[in-house]
């Protein structure tokens, strides 16, 4: 058994270039003595974290010690715990950002109150129940994490803002700001951390009345063991992937569903990730093969019966037709030239276009060689689309890969460039590359 602690800060002031600098080197320091496990992110707007051990007296050790540090304002309830029956994470690293919560730099660090209103679990619950307000405002119930967790498990009602990166929720906010303005808002996230940007945004874009969920859905599901009115899983970024309820009946644990067939299904491996995107998706293991082990997420699913990353195992003909329909689409994203919509597909029609003369030179390469068109070429293979092993099951990346090394590596502003952990190394590697490319 191992125990897992969640927590952040934001200080104020900020922290200097300097302050950082000794921060990491003291946080180094003090969690390699006590031989934690885990990811702290440093950065000027203060400190956000996970951390495991076996012992959980050593956790309370390394508590005790931040709620007495001069710099950070921590008190025994930010810290939120959890069991995980599984070495949560392979190594410890502390990684020097820009942002504790990535924005691009759009939102600011929130100061004391700037904030929405923080509610207790209790009180939380109590709102949820609630129809409208006294004063007959409608209620928003907003989450604001990734797709990936809103996959598995929400909050009854939740709007799912559909997002891949946490950068990405400004341009959502700022999109829906208006249309909430006579509503009560409320927000959740795992822990709280991006409530406190979130909240602060959307008051400064003019919506009034904003609720966050203290402590996040950590605090919430202690509360109410049962689940209350939460629906699923809790999706955590550790080897454990999920945090259960202690006692959510049965049939509210599993809500997700496989894209293909639909049946329940919410396990996510390194190895169940859009072909275009990296992005993770929801599938069955008995609709892997069915599918070609090559998969599609929402944004990418019209994309399904033409664009695959392996061509091993189509025949000539399958392919001809993947490349009908995909200068079909190309031709349908060219427009009139010089539009507005022209410029805006720009990218789309690049991707198309990589994807179109690959197809023309596999088809060019198999009539050079006599092979029929009707033949197919190779097998369907389950593969990594990390490493492109056809021996590796996904588990080669974030937090499933063996421990790495930890040295420094910095750019030249002095922010570290490796010693990524989780999600974070796939996201803003793998995903935030290709999709800013494509952005299909």
């Amino acid at each position: 058994t191992h125990h897992v602690i969640l927590f952040y800060n934001y200080v104020s002031p900020g922290f200097s270039t300097e302050d950082v600098a000794f921060a990491c080197e003291e946080q180094n320091r003090q969690c390699t003595s006590l031989s934690l496990t885990g990811r702290i992110l440093l950065g000027r707007e203060g400190i956000n974290g996970t951390l495991s051990s076996p012992s959980r007296e050593t956790l309370f050790q390394y508590c005790s010690w931040m709620q007495n540090h001069s710099r950070f304002s921590l008190n025994e309830d930010d810290f939120k715990w959890s069991i995980a029956n599984v070495s949560p994470f392979p190594d410890f690293t502390v990684k020097r950002v820009r942002e504790i919560v990535s924005t691009n730099g759009i939102i600011a660090a929130p100061k004391s109150g700037e904030g929405g209103v923080h509610l207790s679990p209790e009180k939380f619950h109590d709102m949820l129940l609630e129809e409208k307000t006294s004063a007959g405002k409608e209620t928003v119930l907003v989450d604001v994490r990734n797709n990936k967790e809103f996959m598995v498990g929400h909050f009854k009602g939740a709007l799912d803002p559909g997002l891949v990166q946490n950068s990405q929720l400004p341009s959502y906010l700022e999109e829906n700001a208006e249309k909430w303005k006579d509503k009560r808002v409320m927000m959740y996230c795992t822990g709280g951390i991006r409530c406190e940007k979130a909240s602060k945004y959307l008051k400064e874009l003019g919506v009034p009345d904003v609720y966050q969920l203290q402590g996040g859905i950590h605090k919430y599901l202690e509360k109410f063991p049962d689940g209350g009115q939460w629906l699923g899983k809790n999706f955590v970024f550790d080897r454990r992937l999920y945090q259960t309820s202690a006692n959510m009946p049965p049939e509210r644990l599993t809500i997700g569903k496989c894209y293909h067939c639909e049946k329940l299904f919410d396990e996510v491996d390194g190895s169940s990730i859009c072909t275009l995107c990296l992005k993770w998706v929801l599938v069955c293991h008995s609709c892997r093969p069915v599918l070609h082990f090559q998969y599609h997420c929402s944004t990418h699913r019209h994309l399904q019966s033409c664009y695959f990353t392996r061509l091993d195992g189509f025949s000539g003909l399958e392919l001809t037709n993947q490349l009908n329909q995909l200068v079909n689409l190309y031709s349908e994203l060219a427009g009139e030239k010089g539009s507005d919509t022209t410029r805006k597909n720009r990218n789309k029609r690049k991707t198309l276009n990589k994807q179109i003369a690959r197809i023309r030179n596999e088809l060019t390469k198999r009539r050079n060689e006599g092979v029929s068109d009707s033949e197919a070429v190779g097998t369907h293979l389950n593969w990594c689309r990390t490493c492109r092993k056809t021996s590796c099951d996904g588990n080669c990346w974030g937090f499933w890969a063996a421990s790495k090394n930890t040295d420094d590596i910095v750019d030249s502003k002095g922010y570290q460039k490796s010693m990524e952990s989780g999600m974070e190394k796939a996201e803003k590697a793998a995903i935030a590359d290709r999709m800013a490319e494509m952005k299909l």
